[in-house]
């Protein structure tokens, strides 16, 4: 079995190596059956909190955003449990914030999905607080 950065590895890799933009945000079945192939079982542990280790680092932190945020998107589409990673993905990418991760960010696809859940956050004052780190975004 890998490693722990071996899996947070391989989702910054499905993410922004092998996938395109283009899939990201399209209702494509294909592409959502392709995430529950691949990460199911990663996002049940996030989910539970068995990785929250990852976010010590921040390669970690941002493969934890992904499957708390965005997995569950594809995974159980159409279903409230598609939100279920929501808080905790929120608070990863608070995390990001604060240790300047996202600022030092490079790669401006990387700094969107660091801030997708501040964005999908019901909470006007979060998604306000939000507003200054989408100038980080060129």
């Amino acid at each position: 079995m890998p490693g722990l950065t071996d899996q947070a590895d391989e989702v910054l890799a499905f993410w922004f190596v092998e996938t395109r933009p283009r899939q990201w945000f399209a209702k494509d079945a294909a592409f959502d059956e392709l995430v529950r192939d691949r990460f199911l079982g990663l996002t049940r542990q996030a989910l539970a909190g068995e990785l929250d280790a990852w976010s010590t680092a921040e390669s970690g932190a941002l493969a934890l955003v992904l499957l708390l945020d965005q997995d569950p998107r594809q995974i159980w589409r159409h279903t409230a449990r598609a939100f279920a990673g929501d808080p905790q993905a929120l608070a990863k990418s608070l995390q990001a914030v604060e240790r300047g991760w996202l600022e030092a960010e490079p790669v401006q696809a990387r700094r969107q999905f660091w801030l997708m859940s501040l964005m999908h956050s019901e909470d006007l004052a979060v998604q306000e607080a939000a507003l200054p780190c989408l100038t980080t975004i060129r």
